[in-house]
């Protein structure tokens, strides 16, 4: 029996329809589950001798967080890592800092999938600038050798953004600061001290009360001879 022409008009759209549905809704899932890694700040100005990055992940959604992988990048010429403080997972493993290259690993995890769309912090990060002035960057590398990640309960990578912070730094004042102090923990040369005895502080008063005594004894015998 043939059909007739609207009917088949009709289920050649559902067809269509689903087909659609079938190959577009599983993209926009994909695109719901994602995550991006941020420095914060990004900018800004640095006028102390210490400062804090943190490094956060932001879900774009309701998304499940399993672990995460983190390579953070800085110039050792400019900066120096005096610590590296936890954050929001329950488990950190293998942190490490190569002081040479500049670059901090990070290897976090939950003991159970966080389900969340809020900001996570990741780590803290403590740097001293050794540098007066000019510009620190630091940025979550995510390339083919150091490759950063957000996995979920199935091992996806659901990171799909990163970023950079460019940091002024302006800290001449502290180092005044310092140089005030250093210059107070200079030694003086001093010049060695003699204590002055009691014989030495009479000798004045001697030399006068002689004096005194061979005037009188001059005048008394002068006085004796005109008599």
């Amino acid at each position: 029996m043939t059909l007739p022409h609207n009917i088949k008009i009709t289920r050649f759209l559902l067809i269509n329809i689903l087909l659609v549905l079938f190959l577009v809704l599983p993209f926009n899932a994909s695109k719901l589950k994602a995550a991006e890694i941020y420095v914060n700040p990004a900018t800004g100005t640095v006028d102390s001798e210490t400062f804090t990055s943190t490094i956060t992940l932001d879900p774009t959604s309701n998304t499940n967080i399993q672990q995460v992988k983190v390579y953070i990048k800085y110039n050792p010429q400019v900066l120096e890592v005096t610590k590296v403080s936890p954050g929001d997972f329950d488990s950190y493993q293998n942190t490490s800092n190569d002081e040479a290259s500049g670059i901090i690993e990070i290897n976090a995890s939950n003991s159970q999938v966080l389900t969340t769309a809020d900001i996570v912090k990741i780590v803290g990060v403590d740097f001293k600038p050794l540098a007066n002035n000019g510009f620190a960057d630091i940025e979550v590398l995510n390339t083919e050798t150091y490759q950063s990640q957000v996995l979920d309960s199935l091992g996806t990578n659901l990171l799909t953004n990163t970023n950079k912070a460019s940091l002024l730094l302006d800290i001449q004042q502290s180092n005044a600061v310092q140089n005030v102090q250093n210059t107070n923990n200079i030694v003086q040369a001093t010049v060695p001290y003699v204590p002055k005895t009691g014989t030495n502080n009479n000798i004045p008063l001697t030399f006068i009360s002689l004096g005194t005594i061979l005037v009188s004894y001059t005048i008394r015998k002068s006085v004796k001879s005109k008599y």
